[in-house]
């Protein structure tokens, strides 16, 4: 056990700052996340669609539809973009492209003039100056995908800054000054996003999962070694009291949340799936064909858009087929949804009972409609309101598949299998202390994560103090010693020194 407590003071004396920082961040993560453009924020900030519009779609765009675009779930949006209605779409991989609903049916690269008007437009808000991103940088690092690039940054007067895609004049990302500090101490340092790490994503997830690793080996060894200490007290084979404080704050709240603190680490680690433990996570083949499959349609999207404008005030339209239909899934400025099928012009809140009981009937599955949360689908810190009712779908496959639908947006907002329901818990439940009754209370959630950051910042804190006082007694001891040795010995002293002292005599 000697090792073991050798092992806590070299890892915890290497690694306690580190530790300190990530329980420090997670802190701040709980009031302010990384910057972002959610999609409520272009919806609030998108001019309406104008009425009597009869948008075509692109043949290309068709195409890839067609091909493999609603295959994969993919939902074309119809926006207004310099004044102009156009389909923005992405594959896969995220890259974004924008085509107008006429011919010539591309958009051209924006420019530096087609920029500001556009960020003023947004934004109402003047334009002070204007970059061009031929690299990310700091703030968009995590965004830039193949095709993306280039990015403008735009500054506003004040302190907030956007960027936009040069592909289709779309802000992809805003911020103020205080978002952004909030980040270099909160998100930046949590998750080590900075921008020479980040842009080479395998290191950066190694460098994340070995520090995890080494800072669990400080955690677990320093449990042990506490555990250790206090049942020899208990058997009475040590019985000299504690006499520094800083180590009698440090055993005893090591004692008491030292398994938090290693299951949060864990955790931590966890949400970087190392050695893909979670596997697959995208629908089988069978359960696609069944959500997204081939169905006869048209490609007129105007009398749908008509129909969704008789009852809201359209800023974007989004495109998707579900069960076998086509459904234009329209938008207003508060994120409230209508859904029109294209073929028949029907037009509802949301999808009908028929169409969760065909669906249920294609998949083999056990469907039913919830008017609560449950475990998995709950409200989330970022993004769209969780809609409800919504439907639960079982699939008794051999993952263990279950599918959650979002009837107000034909949407399948999550699909978990046997693995993603242990990440849920392992991951949300053990790191973000996400639980069941804290959904609909944000202010004790956030009081109970923040309690137990200081508690882990504080336990940190204590093992770099004791291990920053031990390395300056060592330097004062060393001092010492070489003031010692070069200071003149008289004769008188080199005959008689004082017991202990080093003898060395002037040469």
């Amino acid at each position: 056990m000697k090792l073991v407590h050798r092992i806590h003071r070299m890892f915890g004396s290497v690694f306690a700052l580190l530790l300190a920082m990530w329980f420090v961040s997670g802190a701040v993560m709980t009031f302010a996340a990384f910057p972002a453009h959610e999609q409520h924020e272009r919806l609030a900030s998108a001019p309406p669609l104008p009425s009597g519009l009869a948008p075509e779609l692109p043949p290309t765009l068709v195409n890839f539809l067609e091909e493999k675009g609603f295959a994969q779930g993919l939902r074309p949006r119809l926006a207004m973009l310099e004044g102009r209605p156009t389909w923005v779409s992405e594959d896969a991989t995220g890259v974004r492209r924008a085509h107008l609903t006429h011919a010539p049916w591309a958009v051209s690269e924006l420019d530096r003039p087609r920029i500001v008007a556009q960020a003023s437009s947004r934004t109402s808000e003047r334009v002070v100056d204007v970059e061009r991103l031929d690299e990310p940088d700091q703030w968009t690092v995590s965004l830039v995908k193949r095709g993306v690039l280039p990015l403008y940054r735009v500054f506003l007067e004040g302190t907030r800054q956007v960027y936009l895609s040069s592909k289709s004049g779309e802000i992809l990302q805003d911020s103020d000054r205080l978002e952004r500090a909030l980040a270099w101490t909160g998100a930046i340092p949590h998750w080590l996003t900075f921008t020479l790490l980040r842009q080479n994503r395998l290191l950066w997830k190694n460098t994340v999962l070995v520090l995890s690793a080494l800072g669990l080996v400080a955690s677990v060894s320093g449990s042990l070694a506490g555990l250790r200490v206090w049942w020899l007290r208990r058997k009475k084979r040590i019985r000299r009291p504690i006499v520094d404080v800083q180590l009698r704050w440090h055993q005893a709240l090591g004692l008491v949340f030292g398994l938090f603190v290693t299951s949060w680490l864990f955790s931590g680690a966890l949400s970087l799936r190392p050695f893909d433990w979670t596997g697959d996570k995208a629908p089988s083949l069978q359960t696609r064909s069944a959500l997204y499959g081939a169905a006869n349609h048209r490609w007129d999207v105007g009398p749908a858009l008509a129909r969704c404008q008789a009852q809201l005030e359209v800023r974007e339209l989004e495109l998707t087929r579900f069960a076998g239909r086509v459904y234009a899934v329209c938008y207003d400025a508060a994120a409230r949804t209508r859904i029109v099928d294209v073929d028949t012009l029907v037009s509802s809140e949301r999808l009908g009972r028929d169409v969760l009981a065909e669906l249920t009937a294609k998949l083999g599955a056990q469907g039913e409609q919830r008017d609560t949360y449950d475990g998995y689908y709950f409200p989330r810190k970022r993004g769209l309101p969780t809609s409800l009712p919504y439907w639960r779908l079982s699939l008794h496959d051999e993952r263990d598949s279950v599918m959650y639908v979002d009837p107000s947006r034909a949407l399948m907002a999550q699909h978990l299998t046997r693995a993603g329901r242990w990440e849920r818990w392992l991951y949300h439940g053990l790191h973000s202390i996400d639980l069941p009754g804290l959904y609909q209370h944000r202010a004790a959630w956030r009081t109970l994560l923040i309690a137990a950051m200081s508690v882990g910042a504080a336990l940190s804190l204590l093992g770099f103090a004791m291990t920053f006082r031990k390395l300056g007694r060592r330097l004062a001891a060393r001092s010492v010693r070489r003031s010692e040795a070069k200071r003149y010995i008289t004769p008188d002293e080199a005959r008689y020194p004082p017991a202990g002292a080093r003898r060395r005599t002037k040469e």
